[in-house]
């Protein structure tokens, strides 16, 4: 008889999906960060691997992160690799970025990372130059200061304001809440100073049900 247990956590079952068949069967790690990847990345990975010379914002799940110790130097290093829905993308960590960002360099977490590839001086060999490197789930709370929400004057009644009201009362936090009613060619910009809000994907995703444009800040 099968013991009753709790249901994994998303990212432990679909953990064990990619283990027993090698592919992710019920979702991917990423379903849960589509506002960041949206707002916050501008290539996937299959074309950010072919790019030169143009500042990346990229992220992915670690699929493979190999440690070792430079036998030039004696310091430590890593070689990464992350996955997206698009491809992978492989970089190093070395010195002081290994350093810096060694503890996010493990199989299963989700990371952001700012760089671009560079060709060494007098050579056509490249590499990729390491800006920042984060946890993707860090990214909303470290880069967005306030949300804007496009509102259609036409669209706007009692259900509507209610809707609004009730998804900032649910979602208290410290990002400001902007609104831009339209009306044809007119825009009246309005702050709501009555109350902060938590940007997060369960947000944006009322806002995109509800009709809504949107932008961050």
């Amino acid at each position: 008889v099968i013991p009753e247990a709790e249901p994994w956590f998303k990212s432990i079952k679909l953990e064990k999906e990619k283990e027993v068949t090698g592919i992710y069967i019920s979702g991917h790690p990423l379903d849960d960060y589509k506002m960041e990847l949206e707002n916050y990345t501008n290539f996937g990975l299959t074309q950010a691997s072919k790019l030169l010379d143009i500042e990346l914002k990229i992220a992915g799940i670690v699929t493979e992160a190999f440690h070792g110790v430079s036998q030039r130097n004696g310091l430590g290093y890593c070689r990464l690799t992350i996955q997206d829905y698009t491809g992978s993308f492989e970089f190093g960590l070395y010195n002081e970025d290994y350093e810096r960002y060694k503890n996010f360099a493990v199989v299963g977490q989700v990371l952001y990372i700012v760089g671009k590839h560079q060709r060494y001086r007098k050579s056509d060999r490249t590499f990729f130059k390491l800006f920042d490197l984060r946890l993707l789930a860090s990214v909303s709370d470290d880069l967005t200061k306030s949300l804007t929400i496009r509102v259609p004057v036409g669209d706007i009644d009692d259900a509507m304001i209610e809707r609004l009201l009730g998804l900032a009362r649910n979602n208290p936090g410290e990002h400001v809440l902007n609104m831009k009613v339209m009306e044809e060619n007119i825009t009246m910009d309005f702050n709501v100073t009555a109350m902060k809000v938590d940007i997060n994907s369960a947000f944006i995703e009322e806002i995109r049900e509800m009709g809504l444009s949107y932008k961050l800040n």
